[in-house]
């Protein structure tokens, strides 16, 4: 997709009046970056835009399983978020003028007139992250000397406005053309997560114990962080406790180096630092608080004091050469589209508990087929031994069903819209224009819930025909189970119903309000948010309800006889417990989202490592990440 044209972005050109896009560049957590540009007087200027789009989907739905379906209640939410988010831009445009943080230079918030939405847009320099730097660039001591002062810089100013950052990394550090260091990413968006992010937000890798505890944190937290990064510089790129370079890692590697740190034990220098800069390094990672230097400013003068001590050919001393990171190949297929044909539909690759959470991952012979929420959510296929990687489309995918040699999906880069495309990524077609939600494809049909229509429930043909309106109801989390269609019926305080695939014998299940579900063998699994959020199950029938256990649960699903679920009670990290209560256990210490059931396999999105989809064997063992990383030109910038 060519994002310099793209339609819904372009809608605002010219922006504040003169700027026009001259190309896409990144997407972050919250929104997509473009490079303007504006001509003046013979002049050409050029800054980066961010726009944001409140709420995205995982917001508004979130918000409805935690406020309900209460119009008002989620227009005043979300008119607090944004406010909240409007005045963080103001305070962080007050802080311009200090050449050592991300200068905001303007922004604008437009309401859509017809819904729950609003479009937030802002400018702010165009620069390039340290990440993507090192990559291109040798770093010397100098280099990381000047890394460390210009960040102290940045957390002088933070300090004296009682701004703390807490997710300082080399993806939120900046780098000008003049080779300044700047300060980026003040999480502007953080109002809108009230769960773990909201409260600890941060990256394990660089992030101080007392972060990651929950307890209280300062400017020491940030200086801590720092010091993770001047390490990780000065060690060949390698983190504390990781075995040394050039030693090949294992998946392990990582979680292990991460526990030790955070259970304080002693580190060893990093192995190219001068040992009066190794020693300050280790003093800003000290496990205390308190054993840590106290402000910015005693860093900076620790580093000159330090640099003073060396040779100029000393600082020179090249201590990270640069390094293209190697990927498998990413194939790129464009698609045709076409006009649609019947096709004798005989299976599907979906259940229950997938499509509620978003079906982010389906497998057919043998390769698996996945939206990327870090790429967009566009929909990449891999084939068993990880040496192809093909992007099928760039379009922004969710609820993901493949029946046949077809993947039906819906749309959100054009209004949630159902298409269908072959599993080889030809014959792209939109089949329904309806805003849709919670896809179920089975046989030859497309069941589905028509946000267009009030979220009533919908069936059509899979190629579009014979659409068919089956109730009235405002339903959420639409699962196809045994010729019934299972559903929160936001109509009724969120209980739970069914009719039949042809919208007759209308049941209540259940007198609970419903949240996140799933069904296996008889039995529904839910999130009961009339009970905190609790982890019940009823059976099909609605005459038995059994609450199985007391955590704070959320995107259940199911494998065997376990069920799978974060727990919010634990920073949303995943666990299983048995369909009958027991053996509960821990599998993983990352913030889980949109857990997927395939294969053997659970899938997820690890939120602590940019929205990355990981696999974990169902007991716990094997976690790896699935590797899809984009092909974007020129400079990046995350904000």
């Amino acid at each position: 997709m060519d994002y310099s044209k793209d339609d819904y972005v372009k809608r605002y050109e010219p922006f504040w009046g003169s700027w026009y896009i001259e190309k896409f560049v990144g997407q972050g957590s919250f929104g997509k970056v473009y490079k303007i540009f504006k001509e003046e007087w013979g002049y050409k200027y050029e800054s980066a835009l961010k726009l944001m789009s409140i709420p995205t989907k995982e917001q508004y739905s979130e918000a409805i399983s935690t406020l309900g379906n209460d119009e008002n209640l989620l227009k005043h939410y979300f008119e607090d978020a944004v406010k909240s988010i409007t005045n963080e831009i103001v305070m962080l445009y007050n802080l311009r003028g200090n050449s050592n943080i991300v200068s905001y230079e303007d922004h604008t918030v437009e309401k859509h007139p017809d819904k729950i939405a609003w479009d937030i847009l802002i400018r702010m320099e165009f620069l390039t992250p340290l990440n993507k730097y090192i990559e291109e660039k040798d770093l010397s001591i100098d280099d990381v000397v000047n890394i460390g002062l210009d960040i102290c810089a940045a957390l002088e100013l933070c300090s004296k406005k009682n701004i703390v950052h807490r997710d300082i990394k080399d993806e939120n550090i900046f780098v000008s053309q003049d080779k300044r260091y700047k300060l980026g990413d003040f999480g502007i968006a953080r109002e809108l997560s009230k769960g773990y992010s909201a409260s600890i937000r941060g990256t394990p890798l660089y992030m101080a114990p007392e972060v990651y505890k929950g307890e209280t944190y300062d400017t020491r937290s940030d200086l801590y962080s720092l010091g993770i990064l001047l390490y990780k510089l000065l060690n060949n790129g390698r983190y504390p406790f990781m075995p040394p370079f050039p030693t090949e890692l294992r998946i392990k590697d990582r979680e292990i180096a991460v526990e030790k740190r955070l259970l304080g034990e002693t580190m060893l220098p990093p192995c190219t630092a001068h040992p009066k800069l190794g020693n300050i390094i280790l003093k800003l990672c000290e496990y205390k608080p308190s054993d840590r230097f106290v402000s910015p400013e005693e860093v900076k003068r620790a580093l000159i004091e330090a640099c003073s001590d060396m040779s100029y050919i000393d600082r020179q001393k090249i201590v990270l050469p640069k390094k293209k990171v190697n990927s498998p190949k990413t194939m790129s297929i464009v698609p045709e589209t076409v006009i649609l044909n019947n096709t004798d539909i005989s299976k599907h690759t979906h259940i229950s508990g997938n499509i509620v959470n978003g079906s982010l991952v389906c497998s057919m012979e043998e390769w698996i087929y996945l939206s990327c929420p870090n790429q967009k959510h566009n929909l990449y296929k891999i084939n068993p031994d990880k040496t192809q990687i093909i992007k099928l489309t760039s379009d922004e995918t969710w609820f993901i069903n493949i029946v046949d040699k077809s993947i039906y999906y819906c749309n959100s880069s054009d209004n949630d819209h159902i298409y269908r495309i072959n599993i080889d990524g030809s014959h792209r077609k939109k089949v329904i224009a309806d805003s849709s939600l919670y896809l179920n494809v089975e046989q030859n049909w497309i069941y589905y819930c028509n946000e267009s229509d009030g979220y009533s429930i919908y069936k059509a043909k899979t190629d579009g025909t014979e659409k068919i309106k089956l109730l009235n109801d405002e339903a959420y989390n639409l699962s196809l189970y045994h010729e019934f269609l299972y559903y929160c019926n936001k109509s009724d305080k969120g209980r739970l119903y069914r009719i039949n695939t042809c919208g007759g014998e209308k049941t209540k299940i259940s007198n609970d309000e419903a949240s996140y579900f799933c069904i296996a063998d008889g039995w529904i699994f839910f999130c009961n948010k009339s009970d905190h959020m609790k982890l019940y199950k009823i059976n099909t029938s609605g005459t038995k309800t059994v609450m199985i256990c007391e955590d704070t649960s959320s995107n259940i699903n199911i494998y065997k006889d376990w069920i799978y679920y974060c727990n919010k009670n634990d920073m949303s990290k995943l666990y299983r417990i048995r369909s009958d209560g027991s053996d509960k256990e821990k599998l993983n210490d990352d913030y889980t989202d949109f857990i997927t059931v395939v294969d053997d396999w659970i899938y997820y999105c690890n939120k602590t490592d940019n929205n990355r989809i990981y696999k974990i064997c169902p007991n716990g063992l094997n976690r790896t990440q699935i590797l899809v990383e984009g092909n974007v030109d020129d400079e990046w910038i995350y904000i």
